[in-house]
């Protein structure tokens, strides 16, 4: 299965504080393709209660619009003390906890990697689409545990899509104009391994000839990789 890292590029909702100060926005501080531990950090504010970052996320490439997401996974870099973590994705206004209540337990005062797997959209029930994840928000949520010198950061977040690619595809609207191209009846053939360059070709081809198709990518009907 092949995978596609995605990191924050804005703050769309931010709680926590950010280190150095100077930093102009706190998606920087999480942003690094590697991650740097304390050279810069989000952290929760020194009182009582939950507080998270949201940001905006990179958009999935053009060339790479066209998949099945299988499933999306957040992946951090914190550390902490007396204090609990949760991952939180922002759709449609909308905020879904990957834990609910106080969170999970900050695993340790070095830096762990953590992560938290979604299967499929927590607004709807259905599988990702590429537009859900363009529009995603993803971040970090930390909670103070009741007494102790409670403290908790991190150094970086990402969003890793798991997809399929679009390697083959059948719909009616394609078959109907390729027995002239292939010289052979095609009803009922899956064709595998179209490009999408010459798929988005065949559509426009079929738009000039005033034939009925269905729009991509709602008119793919299967889409599989070997």
């Amino acid at each position: 299965m092949n995978s596609l890292i995605l990191r924050p590029n804005g703050d769309y909702s931010i709680e926590l504080e950010k280190y150095p100060e100077s930093t102009t926005y706190n998606y920087q501080c999480v942003d690094e393709t590697v991650h740097n531990d304390d050279d810069d950090t989000v952290s929760e504010p020194d009182v009582v209660g939950g507080f998270r970052d949201l940001y905006n996320l990179e958009n999935i490439p053009e060339e790479r619009q066209y998949m099945i997401i299988d499933h999306i996974k957040v992946t951090a870099w914190i550390k902490g003390q007396y204090s609990y973590y949760d991952f939180v994705l922002g759709i449609g206004g909308n905020e879904y906890r990957a834990y609910g209540n106080q969170g999970t337990s900050v695993p340790d005062t070095s830096y762990t990697e953590v992560s938290y797997s979604w299967d499929s959209n927590p607004a709807t029930g259905d599988d990702w689409t590429v537009d859900d994840i363009n529009n995603l928000k993803a971040g970090i949520r930390f909670q103070n545990a009741s007494g102790g010198s409670f403290w908790a950061v991190c150094t970086q977040l990402y969003v890793t899509v798991y997809y399929i690619p679009a390697q083959g595809i059948t719909s009616d609207s394609i078959i109907s104009n390729r027995q002239a191209i292939l010289g052979m009846p095609v009803t009922g053939i899956i064709f595998s391994h179209i490009i999408l360059p010459e798929l988005i070709k065949q559509k426009q081809a079929d738009e000039e000839a005033g034939l009925e198709i269905i729009d991509i990518p709602t008119g793919i009907y299967k889409i599989w990789s070997e």
